[in-house]
């Protein structure tokens, strides 16, 4: 056969490469056409509602797929409330749809990691490492789990960089969240947190922070990155607040958002549900402010656990209002569209507890400032350090 009138098709590899690397250019550009926007969004709902999304594999009860049903759209409303009042950028676009389009649909590479993972260990590896890379913060919260403050206990550079490359070559997984101490504060070799988004480009990152260290500078270099995302503590209105956290943090957390939203730069909300703020973060008032006006996308909740060393019992939320959190969270996600997961009330959408990497794979674990592998930031017993 005339190789030069049949020429040699391209790998199969290739050809899902290239297409890849289409979309991934092409899809942001499309997002902020309204009408085709509108279209996807609408497909999406259509299908979450069919439950056509994930299937899934054993029969569930019906209040399960009405939870799981109720967070996706409000997922789906808060992604396109924040592309239709411009609120993210183009690199982060891009950043997010390579993403979710090499490790979600074409991602051979990384799923061959965790096929053979599986095979060789009998589990799947978990879905994404937390990692306090450093116990220090220039706060002093009341409570704080961590017990951080000006201490000099941190992780050897290499070794956070090495976590998150064997995650990638090991286990075929690009997930981190980042906690501490304070992330932002964490610095080792000359380099620090937004060092490691920046090598690892590859990879997505959320961490939670007190958001008095954005200042424009690092507000620019997050909003230039497009793959790290910022949860920003905040416990209520500037009395709530600056009682925990300390005077004039409220005032420096709202400058913070207000300058991440300036820079189309993505942002969400990390609340510590207490006995004294239960109503307050969950009050209509603060979450049209903090979601609507400030434009957070996403908020987590943590019931307040007494553990560490500065622990206090004051803080612990009642079971009443437990109870109640549970029904007002649904009610704010069903009703208002904002995405408000609640860690300890909202297990029915994931299968229970996600810690300790699950027996079945998927979940997370936990590596703190010194090595220490746990289950849980909240289970922070270690019988293993890397």
């Amino acid at each position: 056969m005339n190789s030069e009138k049949h020429p040699i098709n391209p790998s199969p590899n290739a050809l899902t490469r290239v297409a890849m690397e289409t979309v991934t250019r092409v899809s942001p550009n499309l997002a902020y056409i309204k009408p085709l926007r509108n279209i996807f969004f609408d497909g999406l709902r259509r299908q979450i509602h069919n439950g056509r999304v994930k299937p899934p594999p054993v029969p569930t009860p019906p209040g399960v797929r009405d939870d799981r049903t109720i967070m996706g759209l409000a997922l789906v409303d808060s992604f396109q409330r924040a592309l239709d009042e411009n609120r993210m950028s183009r690199v982060t676009l891009q950043k997010g749809a390579a993403y979710i389009i090499d490790s979600w649909l074409w991602g051979k590479g990384d799923q061959a990691i965790m096929n053979q993972f599986k095979q060789e260990y009998g589990t799947f590896p978990p879905n994404f490492l937390l990692l306090s890379p450093g116990k220090g913060c220039n706060l002093k919260c009341i409570g704080c789990y961590a017990d951080s403050g000006p201490t000099p206990e941190k992780m050897d550079w290499d070794i956070f960089d090495r976590i998150i490359t064997e995650t990638k070559t090991l286990w075929g997984k690009r997930s981190f969240v980042i906690s501490g101490g304070e992330p932002l504060a964490y610095r080792d070799h000359g380099k620090g947190l937004l060092d490691a988004a920046e090598k690892h480009s590859d990879c997505f990152f959320m961490f939670y922070t007190n958001g008095t260290l954005i200042d424009d500078k690092v507000a620019d270099r997050i909003a230039e990155l497009g793959n790290i995302v910022p949860a920003i503590s905040v416990e209520g209105w500037r009395e709530r607040t600056d009682e925990r956290r300390g005077e004039g943090v409220y005032d420096k957390v709202v400058a913070a958002m207000n300058r991440l939203r300036e820079r189309q730069a993505i942002f969400g909300l990390s609340l510590t549900a207490t006995r004294h703020n239960a109503e307050e973060i969950f009050s209509d008032e603060f979450t049209d402010y903090f979601f609507g006006e400030l434009g957070a996308l996403f908020g987590w909740v943590f019931h307040y656990m007494p553990i560490g060393r500065k622990y206090t019992m004051d803080l612990m939320p009642t079971p009443e209002q437990r109870l109640w959190m549970w029904q007002r969270s649904w009610e704010i996600m069903r009703d208002r569209g904002y995405f408000l997961a609640d860690f300890w009330n909202h297990g029915t959408t994931c299968n229970g507890c996600i810690a300790a990497g699950r027996f079945l794979g998927g979940g997370y674990l936990y590596i703190d400032w010194n090595g220490a592998v746990s289950p849980c930031a909240f289970v922070p017993y270690s019988p293993v350090n890397i």
